[in-house]
């Protein structure tokens, strides 16, 4: 780095003063951290001004080194503790230029004040800085955005006295973003060691904890050298709930640094302060639905396919578009609306195999397919035949099943048979149909017997026939006449 050092830092090392003082004073001359948002319009949502580049009041420009986070458009500070927002022309710092345009944003995302002259902040590790920014419409539930952005620190080290440089690994993939339905507020920040009464610590790990995309420490680009006084791109997936309409930006770690920051020395003061630029929100897909078909009820009617999100629920009674492949490989669209839960039911689908289904919620782009479904009509109706036991209580009597003119059943195919014993209870029976698609029950006694239905294979089953009356060999017996 050539810029000189900045006396206004070496003073905040050598003098008592508010925390606040302090903060700013380091933040002068040792680090940076910007987040420029690009403007871009997006589905259904859109982050307004993310460059920054538009004033809150126009005309009126920040000026010296920084100013509130507020004199830019659209952007608003949560917490008590600001972040600076420059602009290059009208404010100085040591010569960094946005990514994009002309002004962007340092965030303060973590301290180590090692200064005895710093008073009640002496010792203190947990000072953070958010910003944030009203979506212009809540995020589509069940839609993935991704965000992209770049990330950049100045590397500053003063001998003795303060440095600016990487945050160490085991404060690392906490940097990131965290969307909720209300602003965050100092309520929601922690006072863990942030150095008495004045700054702010991190917001609480269970604000929102579900609801947060962060840079992961695998990323050694952002939280390594080569973010070094250099721009790097980062890109961030969130899928959305539905509740959102903020979007926080810094170091969502609840409590103080966790590393020893001592290797530049252990009277060294540590100031962790980043930049990031060009952000933008963009939907990129839908969450991919879980499908489950309802086969027809009858031997040549339609069924239906229902679509739930895989994870989360699509948003209620909302405008849906779906795409599918019929079992004649021709392409259908469905147009039609959410339920008061989220799903989405097609109707009206003949028997056959669909490969997927591919949804888009009210214009969103279109998820994966999902699972295929197979919808399987039911067997026409058995017309049974019975067989009497052979001798008196016997049990070696049977019913037989056969499909009605102009129908058949599969042959030597597994098949299961529900019916209605004589004692009115339920009985199943599994076996195969034969060689002409005919199904036999065995071994039954004497009795009336009702209600059966046949499923082939684990499919639909009929509808359900019968009675049937089987008679006992005694009673048969009874109606011979000898010659």
């Amino acid at each position: 780095w050539h810029n000189p050092p900045d006396h206004r830092i070496m003073n905040a090392f050598k003098h008592k003063n508010t925390m606040k003082k302090i903060i700013q004073q380091l933040k002068y001359g040792l680090a940076a951290m910007l987040l420029v948002l690009a403007t871009t319009q997006t589905f259904a949502q859109s982050i307004t001004n993310g460059s920054f580049e538009t004033l809150t009041t126009p005309g009126n420009y920040p000026s010296g080194t920084n100013a509130s986070i507020t004199k830019a458009k659209d952007w608003l500070q949560p917490t008590s503790s600001d972040p600076d927002y420059r602009y290059v022309g009208y404010t100085t710092y040591m010569g960094v230029t946005a990514q994009q345009g002309s002004a962007y944003v340092g965030s303060l995302v973590g301290m180590v004040d090692r200064n005895p002259n710093n008073g009640a902040h002496y010792g203190s590790k947990n000072s953070k800085e958010y910003f944030s920014h009203k979506l212009t419409s809540k995020l589509t539930e069940g839609v993935t955005y991704a965000i992209s952005f770049y990330v950049r620190h100045p590397y500053m080290y003063y001998p003795g006295s303060a440095v600016n440089a990487e945050l160490e690994p085991s404060d690392q993939g906490y940097l990131g973003l965290c969307f909720s339905d209300v602003l965050p507020t100092n309520a929601n920040t922690s006072t863990v060691d942030v150095g008495g009464t004045v700054g702010q610590g991190g917001l609480y790990s269970s604000w929102n904890a579900n609801h947060r995309a962060l840079i992961p420490a695998s990323n050694t680009s952002v939280y390594g050298t080569a973010s070094r006084d250099a721009w790097v791109p980062v890109t961030l997936n969130y899928t959305a709930d539905g509740t959102e309409e903020y979007m926080t930006v810094g170091q969502l770690q609840e409590g103080p640094l966790t590393g020893s920051y001592t290797s530049y020395g252990s009277n060294v003061s540590y100031i962790g302060y980043y930049l990031f630029d060009n952000f933008s929100m963009t939907a990129v897909s839908t969450v991919t639905p879980v499908a489950t078909g309802t086969n027809p009820t009858t031997p040549t009617g339609t069924g239906s396919v229902s679509l739930s999100a895989a994870t989360g629920s699509y948003p209620a009674n909302t405008p849906v578009t779906v795409t599918y492949t019929k079992p004649d490989n021709t392409t259908a669209t469905f147009t039609g609306n959410t339920d008061g839960t989220g799903k989405i039911t097609i109707p009206n689908l003949p028997v056959g195999t669909y490969p997927g289904f591919v949804v888009s919620v009210n214009g969103s782009p279109a998820s994966n397919p999902s699972n295929p479904v197979t919808l399987v009509a039911p067997p026409a109706t058995p017309v049974p035949t019975g067989t009497n036991p052979t001798t008196p209580g016997g049990t070696d009597g049977s019913v037989s099943l056969s499909p009605p003119s102009g129908s058949s059943y599969p042959a030597n195919t597994p098949v299961t048979v529900t019916y209605t014993r004589p004692d009115n209870t339920t009985a199943t029976y599994s076996g195969s149909s034969d060689g002409t698609g005919k199904v036999t029950i065995p071994n039954l006694p004497a009795g009336t017997y009702t209600n059966f239905t046949v499923a082939f294979n684990g499919g639909a089953a009929s509808g359900p026939s019968g009675p049937v009356t089987l008679s006992d060999c005694a009673a048969n017996a009874g109606t011979i006449t000898r010659q």
